[in-house]
């Protein structure tokens, strides 16, 4: 917030109370606080604390299998080519 006040020229009160309002606005519902949880005042504030946490598990988990079946499907393509390159090596390669 002081980066906004200090950065910015403010040349009417309510110019200096819109970008406040902009800031709180910001700070309440959109940044997640660690201390928190990672999760927004709004959030908490309203009750939302547990259905958010209940979708970002679900998300998470998502993302986690995702990511396995991409690596085992690297491996996968990873050993197919080895075994292809080591089938068509050359005497004087193999050595």
């Amino acid at each position: 917030m002081k980066n906004v006040v200090k950065l910015q020229t403010f040349y009417f009160p309510w110019e200096l109370e819109h970008a406040i309002e902009g800031f709180v606005t910001y700070y309440n519902n959109k940044r997640h606080h660690e201390s928190l949880d990672n999760l927004t005042p709004a959030d908490v504030y309203f009750g939302r604390a547990e259905e958010v946490m209940t979708r970002k598990k679900k998300i998470k988990q998502a993302t986690l299998e995702k990511r396995r079946q991409w690596h085992r499907q690297g491996v996968q393509y990873r050993l197919y080519w080895l075994c292809e390159s080591s089938l068509n090596l050359t005497p004087e390669m193999s050595h």
